[in-house]
Formats: structure tokens, C-alpha cells, sequence
């Protein structure tokens, strides 16, 4: 099985016990990093501690995804901590923005009305509501100890991920962001899941989506947004968005 990417300073950290918080969507990518990250945690004897998170996006997730971290935790044995925006999900997040777009129009304080979506150039769905929330509940827990923040970023994905680093490192903050899978395939993932006798999430192999995040994401290519369209629990989500854009 491919192990996970490290670096001599990431490993020395580990070795000194620092705190491990593994993010997880429910998809393909973060389970293969979370069942890589507690390989190589074991094997270097890893005594601090150790949480999954999961940033719930709230009524545009797909009704597995939590599941699916939650039989991860289990597997692991670990405790797994659910992160939500006080301000409610990416839907309330979309509608709120255009509703202030709206009012600051009728009140003559801006000329031009702001799109109520994220783009890929502008994807507050992933700060606003993901990396901000996982953040600062990090930080509240764990202090000023020293945090390895793990993600399952691979450089296969996009043109902009090509660039990603195994370890990035914050000297200020004591903060490693670490990427264990960066360098693998889509095969080496899933053959990781498979080898853990765990099931991946069932949008791949029984929606037929090649990437799982939200129901319908600015990212999708148009075969994961038709395979998205056919199953029931999207329905009330695709109507929701249709509503939004024509009122937008």
C-alpha cells in the first residue's frame, strides 16, 4: 500500500506529539488521507492527539457524506467533530448574499448587483464555510500546541493543485498544513479504501460521480452534474438553486 508523503521536520513533530486534526468531506480523497494519516502516525509511535473534522455544509451536502465520516471515525477509533457556520449553511450563505445585494442596490449605495454564487476564482463556499470554522475551532481546542492540519489535496486535480506541497509550515502559528496523498493517483485512493475493507461514499459507485462535494458545485463537469440531476434527495437542491438564480 502506498504510504503517506512526509517530511523529516513534519515526522519530528509528529514524534513530539503534536495534535492531529485530519479534515474529511466524506469523499474519496480525504479517506484515503485520514486511513494513510493514522498509518504513518502509528508507525512513529504518534502519542498526541488525534480528531477527524467535518465541516457540514448543511442542506447542499449529500446525505452520505456525514455517514460516511462517521463509520471513518469509527473505524479509526477516533473522535470526530462536526464544525457548522453560526450563519447557517452554503445555501443560506448564497441567498443572504444576494438578499444584501439587493439592499445595498435599493438603496443607491452601489450601481452594480453582486452575483449570489461562488466562482471558482472567488470560492467563499471553501473559506467562508470550511477552512474558517475548521480554524478556529482548531485553535480554541488545541491552543498554542503545535496542530498538524491535514487535508486530502492531490496534485492530479487540478492545474492550481499541481503546485501543492507535501508540508507547508507556519513558524508563528506552530501550524503545519500537511497533504499525505499529494502525490497519488486516483487509483492509489481507492485502492487504499478498498484495502481498508471500507466503502467509499456512494456517489461514486452507485451515483456514477467521479468527485463528491456538494450536490451541484461551481467545480462539477457536466457528466457529475447530470448524475447529480438523477438521484431523488438532489431534487429539492436543484429547485432551491433555480429559484435563487431566477430571482438573481
Amino acid at each position: 500500500m502506498k504510504p503517506a508523503l512526509t517530511t523529516p521536520g513534519l515526522d519530528q513533530a509528529i514524534m513530539t506529539g503534536a495534535a492531529v486534526a485530519i479534515g474529511v468531506s466524506g469523499g474519496k480523497d480525504s479517506q484515503a488521507a485520514a486511513l494513510a494519516t493514522f498509518r504513518h502516525l502509528d508507525r512513529l509511535g504518534h502519542t498526541g492527539e488525534r480528531i477527524l473534522i467535518h465541516a457540514d455544509l448543511g442542506s447542499v451536502e449529500w446525505q452520505d457524506s456525514l455517514p460516511t465520516c462517521e463509520k471513518l471515525a469509527q473505524h479509526l477509533g477516533v473522535e470526530l467533530v462536526v464544525v457548522r457556520r453560526k450563519a447557517g449553511g452554503l445555501m443560506e450563505r448564497w441567498r443572504g448574499r444576494w438578499l444584501s445585494s439587493m439592499k445595498r442596490y435599493e438603496a443607491l449605495s452601489t450601481v452594480t448587483l453582486v452575483p449570489c454564487w461562488s466562482t471558482p476564482k472567488m470560492r467563499f463556499c471553501t473559506s467562508e464555510l470550511k477552512t474558517h470554522v475548521i480554524e478556529a475551532y482548531l485553535k480554541k481546542r488545541f491552543g498554542k500546541q503545535y496542530v498538524i492540519n491535514v487535508t486530502g489535496i492531490r496534485r492530479e486535480e487540478s492545474s492550481r493543485r499541481a503546485k501543492a506541497t507535501v508540508v507547508d509550515y507556519d513558524f508563528d502559528s506552530g501550524w503545519f498544513d500537511w497533504r499525505p496523498i499529494v502525490d497519488w493517483t486516483v487509483q492509489d485512493v481507492f485502492s487504499s479504501i478498498d484495502a481498508s475493507g471500507l466503502p467509499p461514499h456512494p456517489g461514486y459507485r452507485v451515483f456514477g460521480l467521479s468527485r463528491v462535494s456538494c450536490r451541484f458545485c461551481i467545480m462539477q463537469n457536466l457528466d457529475d452534474m447530470i448524475a447529480a440531476a438523477a438521484q431523488e434527495e438532489a431534487h429539492e437542491t436543484y429547485r432551491e438553486m433555480v429559484w435563487l438564480e431566477c430571482d438573481s
